[in-house]
């Protein structure tokens, strides 16, 4: 059988004797060990009640010699496991020798039988990292006497680990041991990572006649003048530690450390001479990188071995002077930083002190408590528990931090008393139904806002409630409404000046977001939130908080702001450095768009790959240096103007409100220039002075010349800061007028663009460079016109072309520098053609549980079983162009709730998932409307669809349904109003006998409703060979009369003919009715009267 050992022989024959103690036996199970389960919420109260058992470590001491009883013992190790109170992962083992000799410690690796290992293989859960050995290598560490050293590589899948290599992991280190105590530890290396756990067969250690030394190791630590762990403060001559093992004693060997940036950069390599000392240890300190702030992966090496010993990550950062009360108050940034899985003893009071360590470091100044969960606070009525609060609370308010607090979940005690023996699922020991009993939530409202109203400046209620969460379940909106209006009272009735927060945008769910604004939230709530919104989701957000409450805040108060461009996250070096730059862009973008605030999701992440600016091991991942370059750099900003250059390139201007800040930064005002596109761009800019200043992401600075007050720079994925732009100087380029911008040709049609250049400029000249290749050059005068006209090849049908349009504007006083563009989406298709097959066995199938049939172009679908997903997908991907704007509108009913997935597929033609949950709406009796937009990824170009339901008996059925791609210039309503005519003259019986019941739509124009109940109508459309019947139902509860002369100004309805196919101007015809004083009259509208002739029939 073939053995993987961890061991170099560096004699040529050793003798094995007997064991000298033995923890198990070598059967290939850990059943003599204490039955234990690493699973969520399996805490092992034997474990926790042990005397051996602390803070995560367990401690054994063995006495005597051969096999000894494991019963008591643990039987591996793990890493973080939510709602686990037991995690293993330190095994310490002590035991005493006679005489000094040498001695061999092994063990043998298994997965652990209560572990799924296969389905993370199909589906990663999202809190588990992916197994890779190229970031943080996650394994056990074996610390020994005599200070050797050594680590094995353990995957999360022990299990197909194992099955590769073909045999059992057995790992072995020799070492020294002395008379009396000696000692051995092993440790899980993932620090906190979710879901990690291996077991042992066995734990033996047998005597050797002479000894034999692994294999050098090295290992990080022990930093000097380093403010936290893994953070130092950069001009404080911070010192890196390294320790090195299990080297030749007394033999000078040399060695080097490299620091490595966040793009891959070798920036300095230290060379080391280490002189080992008798037990082959040598440790070192080294010098980190001068004023140069940001991440840096730190690698350790010998020179006559190629192949690294250790690496870390640490973080240089910059302290800037604390923000004032305003500045404090116009700061869009936050953290949600506490992982809720942590809110319970033993390891919570000492985790909270180094967050607040590193909270003061950071300076950000706005933090929500995710969460006070009632069941902790009073695990039983009237007894309560709230020192971990009162601490958590002390820290932050030490720190200075403007704290908004949830308040979340529903104590046991209180169910039970309403609902005896039912079970609910819980989390972290909590349980989220609704809460049955309002005069004791209001009773509990109140003694938190008496205990913390002082320190908390926002209360939120709740946490991301709709009738699909797990942390609602059961729930409605109503019963939501009556929890946020109880718990303001109760909390305004002791502090009045208490914000409420409430998530009243969260739900993905429009029917339950229009149900708690109908029944009147908004008097109760003061800020607005949403969570993970991305550029889509915040313009639904705002439309739907201006409907309601116009001008009202909106936040976005759990994120994760670093979109990594890979669904799995952060897994590689290029999603690593995707997710930096984009955090960067994101934070500026959900804030220009009016997002007051936004909070990331937590400082210390269980995975490397998802949530969090810190890993499991507490060392910085790239966006922890990000985070507080944005803190850094937008402490005294406020948001000035948006420019969106091209479909690519955007441009954001703040602008510092102090002049303090100002001269800090370099100016008044700081450009970002942000880009998505393939290649990078070279724009120009006016500057203030002959030079200004460049800031990268990670808060370092250079200075660009700026040659005439001009500066030229590139923008590539990286984000681009600048300081020293002339604000005045950008206003007065906002004076030539460019027309033809972003829209739709045909292949063959040709790109018109006018220039203008405005009457003060003395002349103006500019060179246009089509992204086929073309080139031409225009020279203005002052207040001249021209057009330039640019054919479109048929070979670029399908794409984007872009016309960059550049040069320099001469006023008398200065050249200002241009850099405008222009887009088009070439494509065959006419705008509103709809790109999804109708429903039919030919283009649809059906998968997973039920069956499907597609009778009269509808889709109807059953679902057999509550386990597991019932769908249709498209047995054919629609073509998509990257970048562009596309509308999913259909109308469904059914019980259940419709989830949409989409599935893209890259330019390399790759699958990739983008979204499970495109869409999730609850189904009724009833035919529903629903409509989502998406953004095409760039580098996405086909598109396949899912209509599924999840874990649910049910049944959905679709009809009328479209995927279009939006254009800028055309209206929304111009762009759906595509529809199926019934065949044949209709019966004029006020009926509307004759027209299909199943084709009509909805009526989509919604600019004049002032709630979902206010107004509804549909229509649909009948023909024969010389007529068009269009029928319309409209439901109105009041019915508002007009002008007879101006019918638009009343109840009417208004129908309007475009002759041509969007893609050019062409004539319409428009055309009102209205019924006033019970008479049905019409009028011919617009200035386009004579294009047909219309008969209006009662």
């Amino acid at each position: 059988m073939k053995y993987l050992l961890l061991l170099l022989l560096t004699a040529s024959a050793t003798v094995i004797c007997a064991p000298v103690w033995q923890l198990g036996v070598e059967d290939g199970s850990s059943r003599e060990f204490l039955p234990y389960s690493s699973l969520e919420f399996q805490t092992s109260r034997q474990l926790l009640n042990s005397p051996g058992y602390k803070d995560g470590c367990f401690t054994c001491r063995i006495s005597g010699g051969g096999k000894q009883d494991a019963s008591a013992i643990p039987p591996g190790l793990t890493g973080g496991t939510a709602g686990n109170r037991t995690p293993i992962r330190k095994l310490r083992l002590l035991w005493t020798e006679k005489e000094a000799g040498f001695r061999e410690f092994e063990f043998r690796i298994l997965y652990a039988a209560d572990r799924d290992y296969r389905s993370h293989r199909i589906t990663p859960n999202e809190n588990m990292d992916l197994d890779s050995t190229d970031w943080a290598p996650c394994g056990v560490r074996i610390a020994a006497p005599g200070r050797r050293m050594a680590f094995q590589y353990v995957p999360y899948d022990v299990e197909r680990y194992l099955e590769k290599n073909n045999g059992p992991l057995v790992v072995k280190i020799a070492f020294p041991v002395k008379a009396g105590e000696n000692s051995i530890e092993l440790s899980e290396t993932s620090g906190n990572s979710y879901g990690r756990v291996f077991h042992f067969d066995y734990l033996k250690l047998t005597a050797l006649d002479s000894d034999r030394r692994p294999v050098p190791y090295a290992e990080f630590g022990g930093h000097r003048n380093f403010a936290a762990p893994a953070v130092y403060r950069v001009g404080d001559r911070a010192k890196a530690g390294v320790a090195f093992h299990n080297l030749e004693p007394g033999r000078p060997v040399k060695a080097r450390v490299d620091f490595i940036d966040y793009l891959g950069k070798t920036v300095l390599s230290r060379p080391l001479e280490l002189h080992p000392d008798r037990d082959g240890f040598a440790r070192t300190e080294v010098d980190v990188p001068e004023n140069r702030s940001g991440h840096f992966r730190l690698r350790a090496f010998l020179e006559e071995r190629k192949e690294k010993l250790a690496e870390t990550r640490i973080a240089g950062i910059r302290e800037i002077a604390p923000l004032n009360d305003r500045e404090v108050e116009q700061s869009f940034i936050g953290l949600s930083g506490i992982d809720p899985s942590s809110l319970f003893e033993p390891e919570n009071t000492e985790k909270f002190e180094r967050y607040a360590r590193l909270q003061k470091l950071l300076q950000f100044r706005h933090e929500r408590i995710h969460s006070l969960p009632w069941q902790f606070v009073e695990p039983a009525e009237h007894q309560y528990h709230w020192e971990t609060w009162d601490r958590m609370i002390e820290l932050l308010k030490e720190n200075d931090i403007h704290i908004q607090l949830t308040l979340l979940g529903t104590p046991r005690w209180l169910l039970d008393r309403h609902f005896p023996g039912k079970e609910y699922r819980h989390l972290y020991d909590s349980i989220f139904a609704p809460v049955p009993d309002m005069e004791k939530w209001r009773e509990y409202c109140t003694l938190v806002a008496r205990r913390y109203g002082d320190s908390v400046k926002e209360f939120e209620i709740w946490n991301e409630v709709s009738e699909q969460s797990i942390f609602w379940p059961e729930g409605n909106a109503e019963q939501f409404f009556e929890l946020v209006k109880n718990a303001s009272e109760a909390i305004k009735a002791v502090h009045p000046e208490a914000k409420i927060v409430a998530e009243t945008l969260w739900p993905r769910q429009n029917d339950f977001i229009h149900e708690i604004f109908r029944l009147g939230i908004a008097g109760y709530v003061d800020i607005h939130a949403d969570h993970y919104m991305n550029d889509l989701r915040i313009a639904q957000s705002r439309e739907m908080l201006e409907k309601y409450v116009p001008g009202g805040i909106l936040i976005d108060n759990e994120t994760h702001t670093e979109a990594a461009g890979n669904p799995l996250g952060q897994v590689d070096d290029a999603s690593r450095i995707r997710a930096a730059q984009m955090m960067v862009r994101n934070y500026f973008h959900h804030n220009a768009q009016g997002v007051r605030r936004i909070y990331n999701f937590l400082l210390f992440g269980a995975t490397w790959r998802k949530w969090g600016l810190m890993g499991p091991d507490e060392t910085p991942k790239f966006t922890f240096s990000v985070f507080k370059t944005l803190i850094n750099r937008t402490a005294g900003a406020e948001f000035d103007s948006y420019s969106r250059l091209s479909g690519s390139l955007e441009l954001f201007l703040y602008r510092y409100t102090s002049p303090e800040r100002a001269r800090t930064n370099g100016g008044e005002y700081l450009a970002i220039l942000c880009s998505s596109g393939a290649e990078s761009e070279t724009l120009m800019l006016p500057s203030l002075a002959e030079s200004c200043r460049r800031i990268d992401i990670m808060d370092n600075e250079m200075s660009l010349a700026a040659p005439g007050r001009i500066v030229t720079v590139d923008v590539g994925a990286e984000p681009v800061m600048l300081a020293g732009i002339d604000r005045a100087a950008l206003a007065a380029l906002s004076k030539l007028k460019i027309s033809g911008g972003k829209g739709s040709l045909r292949p063959g049609e040709a790109i018109e663009v006018e220039l203008s250049l405005p009457e003060e400029a003395a002349e103006g000249r500019f060179t246009l460079n089509c992204s086929d290749g073309r080139e031409e050059s225009v020279r203005l005068a002052g207040g001249e016109r021209h057009t330039v006209r640019m054919p479109v090849g048929r070979e670029l049908s399908h794409s984007v072309v872009t016309l960059k349009i550049s040069g320099e504007i001469e006023t008398g006083e200065r050249k200002l520098p241009v850099t405008r563009f222009c887009e088009y989406v070439v494509e065959e298709k006419a705008p509103g053609s709809n790109l999804l097959a109708p429903f039919h066995v030919q283009n649809w199938m059906h998968w997973g549980k039920g069956n499907a049939s597609y009778p009269e172009g509808r889709a109807v679908v059953s679902i057999d079983s509550a386990e597991g997903a019932g769908a249709i997908t498209t047995r054919n991907p629609v073509d998509v162009i990257p970048g562009c704007r596309y509308l999913l509108d259909f109308s469904a009913r059914g019980s259940g709730t419709l989830r949409v997935m989409l599935v893209g597929t890259d330019r390399a033609g790759k699958p990739r998932e983008l979204t499970h949950n495109l869409l999730s709406e609850k189904l009724s009796a009833g035919f529903k409307t629903f409509r989502r937009e998406w953004v095409c990824p760039d580098d996405i170009v086909k598109l396949g669809f899912h209509f599924y339901e999840f874990n649910t008996i049910g049944n959905f059925e679709i009809l009328n349904s479209s995927f279009l791609r939006l254009h800028n210039d055309l209206p929304l309503n111009r762009q759906l109003c595509k529809v199926e005519a019934s065949a044949g003259k209709p019966v004029f019986d006020g009926e509307l006998t004759g027209f299909r019941k199943e084709l009509y739509r909805d009526v989509i124009d919604r600019t004049m409703l002032s709630g979902p109940e206010e107004l509804r109508a549909s229509f649909a459309v009948a023909a024969d060979p010389g007529t068009i019947y269009i029928g319309v139902k409209v439901h109105d509860p009041i019915h508002a009369g007009g002008n007879p002369d101006e019918l638009y100004t009343g109840d009417s309805i208004q129908v309007d003919f475009d002759l041509g196919d969007g893609t050019v101007k062409s004539p319409t015809a428009q055309f009102g009715f209205a019924l006033i004083d019970g008479k049905v009259k019409f009028e011919r509208m617009g200035k386009d009267r004579k294009m047909c002739s219309v008969y209006a029939e009662q």
